[in-house]
This record gives structure tokens, sequence and C-alpha cells, in this order.
């Protein structure tokens, strides 16, 4: 394409694009750091963590945390808190 025949609009509107995929990725990244740096904690305590998103759904469990339920952590994430701690449970009844 020739530059002519673009206009300034249409450059700005690129600029903006790439700008705002350079901060996603970014972003993106920096949250996969924090998540690793999370679970690295998470492995030097001995106690079961549980970190529940605004959706209510699992999306951090430490190792205790498997050994507390005796499931895989793949079994867990994106379980909601009351699946995984049923009204009938001790921490279940704790929690409602």
């Amino acid at each position: 394409r020739e530059d002519r025949f673009v206009s300034p609009e249409l450059i700005d509107l690129e600029t903006k694009l790439w700008w705002l995929g350079r901060q996603y990725s970014g972003a993106r990244s920096d949250i996969l750091q924090l998540k690793t740096s999370v679970e690295q904690m998470l492995k030097q305590v001995s106690q079961a963590v549980f970190l529940f998103g605004p959706d209510g759904c699992l999306q951090i469990a430490g190792e205790a945390a498997e050994r507390l339920l005796g499931r895989p952590r793949t079994e867990l994430l994106g379980r909601s808190m009351e699946s995984l701690f049923p009204d009938w449970t001790g921490p279940g009844a704790a929690l409602s």
C-alpha cells in the first residue's frame, strides 16, 4: 500500500491498536508472573490455602489443599466454594 492514500485517522488508529496490544501483552505477562509467584509461595505453606476469584470459583490452590481434599488441583480449579465445601461438611457449615 502507498502511505499517501492512508488517512491520518487510520494511521492514528493503527498506532493506538499497536499500543493497546503491547499493554495487553505486558499485563498478561505480569499476571502470569504473579500467579507463578503465588503458586511458589503456596508450596512453602503447610496449611491448605484456597484462592477464589470474584465469580466464586477456585483460581489457585496449594499442595496442602490437594492433600486436604484428596484430589488433584486439576479437579479442584474452576469449582465453586459450595461444590468443594458442601453445607454438611465442617468447613462448609462454617462458611455458610
